[in-house]
């Protein structure tokens, strides 16, 4: 049993969620940001809310 935070960077939206065994038990979106200090804190905020509620391995992350 283990969970893993999945991240789409997309070019208006970061949709994300969390895999538990192999089941979708979150997901959420939130718009790109235009700069890379927004992307960052972006990615950050959605690692550590993941921490907070679940207990991840990894992180994986698909972007174009």
């Amino acid at each position: 049993m283990s969970d893993l935070v999945v991240i789409d960077v997309g070019g208006t939206s970061i949709k994300h969620g969390v895999l538990h065994d192999d089941q979708l038990v979150s997901q959420g979106s939130v718009p790109t940001p235009k700069d890379l200090a927004g992307y960052y804190a972006a990615l950050t905020a959605i690692v550590q809310q993941a921490k907070a509620d679940y207990a991840p391995v990894g992180v994986g992350i698909s972007s174009p």
